[in-house]
């Protein structure tokens, strides 16, 4: 019999190990066995579940024959009933041999395998993957006569099994890929990070250098902790176009040495300038020049060199060694081409700052003082020798100020700033001003910074102090001045002699009548008492007329002891006519026991005469003079004020020069030897005399007289001491 195409009939091996039922070997054969009652009993009992079981169900003999299997097993494997019933386990299994089918029949009857998975063949010759359970049926002796096997299609599950797996094997491989991928890249980001983290230490290092070797020398080192270099040296040209080795890292002193210097005319120095980066790979067989044999004998694969630049010059270079790579990386080839740049740009910075540090220091230590402006005005820049001259304790007190407060008269420093602008220099005087509001003359000499474009920028402006050079030049106009005044005073004082000569007989002839006169009115007479004045004034003519001989060098009379209030009262006396006829009034405020002078009365009086009859020509009809007299220290002090227009300003520098009259012919029409002749008495004895001019109109003459030393107090005064003090007399 032949199960689609295959042969029902046993072969003689399988005969062999499973023979057919005899009366020899199959107690079934003349009879039912207690076995076969035992399997038969079971199967009637489970017949209803061995038919609805929804797995496969086979009972198999200890032989292996398939003794039943149930309606799910035979549309698993396409066989009917009554086919299978005539097959062995062989028959349907795909994977094991008849050895190894007896083999697991024989563990499972010993229990040591209940489980496992096979494969069968399908009636139309295809495989199904089975999951087998097995269960041992014994007879009522507990013998082991069948075993009761259920069967699950695990076809799906295994299909789905190798799915997952192919699955699982392709994205093991995806992830691999990607794994290798990430480390790649990661490697490559710490390369970078590595990178970007060693530039910008040495960007750092660079920044907060001042100088360039020490700058030079802590780029170096960071830069050999990178990895894949192993030694740094880094050139600069110098004037004479040779290199030399500044600053190295990871190089031995010995080699150091033989590679300090290049000459200009050597082809590393050349190399050097020609500012092209360049690599090679050392190999033993080199006969290159002595270093590179060095370096290979240090172990060292390649080299290369990174030119420095700055504005498109070469300055110097960055040579490295490695002992790790037979060929600079491409990356690693750039990351030194910016570590190069950022050196180069550096250099040239620092070099600048240097440069700008000896100027600093050059300005500053200058005698001159020396101020820079920016464009707007405001002061950016003071040596040591401004600070001083200005008195400042610190730069932060002028830095940022305007330059305008510098100076005294600021109106004409902006004219000065218009000027710089357009002829870009200036040079003058300017008077300056200290923060405690002193001044003092300056010699400024100002020149404009540009920038390309020839735009105003700032300004720098060097500063002498002339005031000593100026104080001299006034003192020798001062001394011409006195010279010229001393001329005109000889000239004065012959001119003088003569008119006092002139004067002097008629005078003479006055005071003869006069004591005729005086001889006859007697002392009861109402007008006697105008005699001693009379008499007094021409002597004081006398007086004056002799001073008049000596004018060009009055000298004072033989000292003597004057009561201040005795002589105001007897020249407000005389006086007093005359300011009546202009309704002019003396209001007088003196400082009660005022103490003697030390000048004779008659030049006291001579002095107050002539201020008081300044005073009255230049006063309106109405208005009052004011006289107020105090004593401070050792000088009594007089103030004669007037209502009048004042002295105008070009006058004012000559009112003390004898034969100088401001007064019209509408007055009386002196001499001008008034003040002169009060200048001259109130200096030789000691004392001073000056004016001052009201904004609001008028003149005040302000004369200091000294105290007489020995005299601590005076006597009261015989007509105004009279009443208490302090006082005010109007007459």
């Amino acid at each position: 019999m032949s199960v689609n195409g295959r042969s029902t009939e046993r072969s003689s091996e399988e005969t062999e190990r499973f023979p057919k039922r005899t009366a020899d070997t199959d107690p079934s054969a003349i009879g039912p066995s207690r076995a076969e009652a035992d399997l038969t009993r079971w199967l009637t009992d489970n017949h209803h579940l061995f038919r609805e079981m929804l797995d496969g169900c086979v009972v198999v003999s200890p032989e292996g024959r398939l003794l039943e299997a149930n309606p799910a097993y035979c549309r698993m494997v396409g066989y009917p009933r009554e086919v299978l019933c005539e097959m062995v386990v062989a028959d349907v299994e795909a994977i094991h041999t008849p050895e190894e089918i007896a083999s697991q029949i024989t563990k499972v009857l010993a229990g040591t395998k209940g489980r496992f998975e096979t494969q069968h063949r399908t009636v139309d010759g295809g495989l199904i993957d089975l999951e087998v359970l097995t269960h041992v049926v014994s007879d009522s002796q507990a013998q082991p006569h069948a075993i009761f096997c259920i069967f699950r299609d695990i076809n799906e599950q295994k299909r789905l099994e190798m799915d997952l797996e192919n699955r699982v094997r392709e994205r093991t491989r995806s992830l691999r890929e990607a794994n290798q991928d990430l480390r790649q890249e990661i490697a490559h980001r710490r390369r970078a990070e590595a990178a970007i983290e060693c530039q910008r230490d040495i960007a750092l290092l660079l920044a907060q250098a001042t100088s360039i070797e020490p700058g030079l020398r802590a780029s170096a080192e960071r830069l050999f902790q990178t990895p894949g270099i192993d030694a740094v040296g880094i050139y600069l040209l110098d004037k004479n176009e040779g290199v030399t080795l500044v600053t190295h890292a990871g190089l031995t002193d010995d080699f150091a040495k033989k590679v300090q210097y290049f000459a200009s005319n050597s082809p590393n120095a050349a190399l050097v300038r020609e500012g092209e980066p360049w690599s090679h790979t050392l190999i033993q067989s080199c006969h290159g020049p002595v270093e590179n044999l060095d370096l290979i004998a240090q172990g060292f694969r390649s080299v290369a060199s990174f030119p420095l630049r700055h504005i498109g010059g070469v300055i110097g270079c960055v040579n490295v060694g490695s002992r790790q790579h037979d060929e600079f990386p491409d990356t690693l080839r750039h990351f030194l081409e910016t570590i190069a740049s950022q050196i180069g740009s550096a250099v040239a910075r620092l070099t600048t700052e240097e440069l700008l540090r000896l100027k600093d220091r050059a300005i500053d230590s200058s005698f001159s003082a020396i101020a820079i402006t920016d464009a707007e005005e405001r002061v950016s820049y003071v040596n040591h020798a401004c600070l001083e001259l200005w008195g400042f304790q610190h730069e932060s007190q002028v830095l940022g100020r305007p330059v305008g407060d510098l100076w005294a008269n600021s109106p004409d420093v902006i004219g000065v700033s218009d000027l710089i602008r357009d002829t870009g220099g200036w040079s003058g005087e300017i008077v300056a001003r200290r923060p405690n509001g002193s001044t003092f003359e300056t010699q400024v000499a100002i020149s404009a910074i540009t920038d390309e474009s020839g735009n105003l920028v700032a300004t720098m402006g060097s500063i002498l102090d002339i005031t000593h050079q100026k104080e001299a030049e006034r003192a020798l106009l001062r001394a011409e001045k006195l010279r010229v005044e001393a001329e005109k005073c000889i000239a004065t004082g012959r001119m003088a002699a003569r008119v006092a000569h002139e004067i002097n007989n008629p005078l003479a002839g006055i005071a003869n009548c006069f004591q005729l006169v005086k001889r006859a009115i007697p002392e009861s007479h109402r007008y006697h008492r105008f005699v001693p004045t009379i008499e007094r004034e021409i002597g004081r003519i006398g007086r004056i007329v002799r001073q008049m001989y000596e004018l060009s060098r009055p000298t004072q009379s033989a000292e003597q002891s004057v009561c201040f209030d005795e002589a105001l009262t007897d020249v407000i006396t005389v006086l007093t006519p005359t300011a009546r006829q202009d309704k002019i009034r003396f209001e007088s405020d003196l400082e009660p026991h005022l103490p003697l002078l030390a000048i004779t009365g008659d030049a006291l009086r001579q002095v107050i005469y002539n201020l008081l009859t300044n005073a009255i020509e230049a006063s309106p009809p109405g208005e009052p003079i004011r006289l107020r007299a105090w004593r401070n220290d050792g000088t009594v002090w007089l103030t004669v004020s007037d209502n009048g227009f004042g002295i105008r300003e070009e006058f004012r520098s000559r009112i003390f020069e004898p034969f100088f009259s401001t007064k019209d012919d509408s007055k009386s029409g002196g001499l001008g030897l008034g003040l002169p002749i009060s200048k001259s008495i109130v200096e030789s004895m000691g004392g001073t005399i000056d004016f001052l001019d009201s904004k609001t109109g008028g003149t005040t003459f302000r004369v200091g007289f000294p105290i007489k030393r020995e005299e601590n107090s005076t006597p009261q005064s015989k007509t105004l001491h009279k009443n208490a003090s302090p006082r005010t007399r109007k007459a």
